[in-house]
C-alpha cells in the first residue's frame, strides 16, 4: 500500500513537470486526463489540461503527499505507545449476537473477518484526504481555542437549558470530589462550554461554578452542530482543549458522577495517551449502535467490527501529545465537520431506532478511529466496565436544582 501510494507521488510529480512543460509552449487545447484513485477508495475527477494550472497539480500532489506524511507519522507514533513499557493487563469482553433475531442485539452477518493483525495496513485504510482535518477546519479550531486559558490540566464539560440541573449534580461532584485532590498536584481549570443556556442560567452558572464558562460559536460551524443531540461539537471541544492543555484534558458529560478522586486514571492517560470507558451494562457491539454510512466513510467493513463493544464518550482523559493530537482528535474533529460522517440520517430516528443497528454519532466516530488503530489490543486504552464504579459513575437522572443556592454563590 504504501509503495503503491509513493508510485503515485511520482507519477504526479512527472505529471506537473508535463503540465508545466505544456503551459510554456502553449499546449492549451482540451484533452481528458483519467480518474485518479485516491486512498480512501474514492476517485478524485481531474479536469483537462486547458483548465489545469500547475499550482492545481501542484496541490493535488502535496496533499496526497501531505496524506501520506501523516501516516508515516501515526504508525512511528502507534508503534512506540504499543511498545510503551507500561503494563496493561489484557481482559476479555462479551458483547452478544443473537442469530435470526430483531432485536438491537442481532447479528449483523455471522462468521465475519476479523480487522487486519498488520498495523500499516490499518492505518492506511483509516487515514485519507477526507478523513483528516483541512488546515482551514484546523485553523478555525486554534482560532476559537485562543478563549480557553492555557493550564496544565483541563477539566472539560458542555451544558445546555435541559441540562441545568443536571450540571449542577456535576459540579457539586467536582467541587467536592475532584477539585481538593487535584489541586494538591496540578494547576488545573475547569471550563464550561456554553451550548444552550439562557441567560438566566448562564449568569447564575458564571457565579457559581468556579469555571471558565465559553459561549460555543455555533454561527462559525456547519449548521448541523445546532442539532446537540448530532454531539458534533463535542470532538471539536475536546480538540480545541488540548490545543490549551499543556499536560491533559479530562471531558466528562454532565451525567458523570465520582465516587472518588480518579487520579489512577489521570495516571493512566499520562503513561498511554488516552483513557477511555465503556458505558455500563452496554454488550452490543459497536456494528449495533453506528450507522454503515460511517463506517463507509472511514473506510472500514462493517462485519470487521463485530467482536468489538462500543466504546462510550461520556468519559474520557485525554494527553496533550502528537499521538492523541494526530492519532485519536484529528479524525475524530474532522469526521464532526462532516455530516456525512458522523450524523449521515435524520437525529432521532437514528438515536432512538426500535432494531438495530442504531447510531451513537461521536462515540460511533470515536470507536471506529480508537479500534482500528489498536485492533484487538484496544485494552490499553478501554478500562473495563467493573473498574470503573470505583472512580464514576453515570447518573443521567441525578439532579441538584438547589446547588447553587445551597452554596451561597448566588446571595
Amino acid at each position: 500500500m504504501l509503495t503503491i501510494r509513493l508510485f503515485k507521488v511520482a507519477v504526479g510529480v512527472l505529471l506537473l513537470q508535463f503540465v508545466g512543460y505544456l503551459i510554456i509552449n502553449g499546449y492549451t487545447h482540451s484533452w481528458n486526463i483519467y480518474s485518479s484513485p485516491c486512498g480512501n477508495g474514492d476517485t478524485m475527477q481531474l479536469t483537462t489540461v486547458g483548465n489545469l494550472s500547475s499550482s492545481t497539480v501542484s496541490n493535488i500532489v502535496d496533499r496526497e503527499m501531505y496524506v501520506n506524511s501523516v501516516i508515516h507519522e501515526v504508525t512511528a507514533l502507534m508503534k512506540a505507545q504499543l511498545e510503551s513499557n507500561f503494563t496493561v493487563k489484557p481482559y476479555s469482553w462479551t458483547t452478544r449476537c443473537a442469530p435470526n433475531s430483531k432485536s438491537k442485539d442481532a447479528c449483523v452477518q455471522q462468521n465475519c473477518t476479523q480487522l487486519s493483525n498488520n498495523l500499516t495496513e490499518r492505518i492506511q485504510s483509516l487515514y485519507s484526504e477526507k478523513t483528516i482535518l483541512t488546515k482551514e477546519q484546523d485553523d478555525l479550531l486554534g482560532s476559537v481555542a485562543a478563549e480557553i486559558p492555557e493550564n496544565d490540566v483541563i477539566i472539560l464539560s458542555a451544558a445546555s437549558s435541559n441540562h441545568y440541573d443536571e450540571m449542577q449534580a456535576m459540579l457539586h461532584s467536582l467541587h467536592s470530589m475532584v477539585f481538593p485532590e487535584l489541586s494538591k498536584t496540578e494547576n488545573f481549570s475547569l471550563v464550561l462550554w456554553d451550548i444552550g443556556l439562557t441567560s438566566d442560567q448562564r449568569q447564575k452558572t458564571k457565579k457559581c461554578c468556579r469555571c471558565q464558562l465559553i459561549s460555543f460559536p455555533f454561527e462559525k460551524f456547519p449548521k448541523r452542530l445546532k442539532d446537540l443531540h448530532t454531539y458534533m461539537w463535542k470532538p471539536m471541544i475536546i480538540r480545541m482543549a488540548l490545543f490549551r492543555a499543556r499536560k491533559y484534558v479530562v471531558w466528562q458529560d454532565a451525567s458523570i458522577r465520582y465516587v472518588r478522586f480518579p487520579g489512577p486514571l489521570f495516571e493512566r492517560a499520562m503513561h498511554l495517551g488516552v483513557q477511555l470507558v465503556r458505558d455500563f451494562g452496554m454488550t452490543a457491539t459497536t456494528t449495533h449502535y453506528t450507522l454503515p454510512e460511517t463506517f463507509d466513510y472511514f473506510g472500514q467493513k462493517v462485519c470487521n467490527f463485530s467482536p468489538y463493544p462500543e466504546i462510550a464518550a461520556t468519559f474520557g482523559v485525554y494527553k496533550h501529545d502528537p499521538f492523541v493530537l494526530t492519532a485519536v482528535t484529528n479524525l475524530w474533529a474532522r469526521c464532526a465537520f462532516e455530516e456525512k460522517c458522523m450524523s449521515p440520517r435524520d437525529t432521532m430516528p437514528s438515536l432512538r431506532c426500535r432494531y438495530g443497528p442504531c447510531h451513537r454519532f461521536d462515540q460511533s466516530a470515536l470507536t471506529i478511529i480508537t479500534t482500528t488503530l489498536y485492533g484487538s489490543k484496544i485494552y490499553r486504552i478501554v478500562r473495563p466496565p467493573e473498574d470503573l464504579p470505583q472512580y464514576i459513575i453515570i447518573r443521567r437522572d441525578d439532579k441538584k436544582a438547589n446547588y447553587f443556592y445551597s452554596i451561597g454563590c448566588l446571595k
